[in-house]
């Protein structure tokens, strides 16, 4: 139940989600992007686009020559 409180840069509704959707990355990725290109494009952190890659059950492509950390 609303309280009647205004809170600085809330106008009120539903917050809508904001910024690139894990599907939308999904897409850009499996086109050819490159995590780093996306978290440059998108301002996120390598991190982020990661777990959001990884919420849209999107494969990782890690090359066998390159060992992960």
């Amino acid at each position: 139940m609303p309280r009647g409180r205004v809170h600085r840069g809330y106008g009120g509704g539903i917050d809508e989600p904001t910024g690139p959707q894990p599907d939308q990355l999904r897409a850009a990725y499996e086109a050819g992007d490159s995590i780093r290109t996306l978290a440059d494009d998108t301002g996120l952190s390598i991190r982020r686009i990661r777990d959001l890659l990884a919420e849209s059950d999107t494969p990782s492509s890690t090359s066998p020559s390159v060992p992960r950390r």
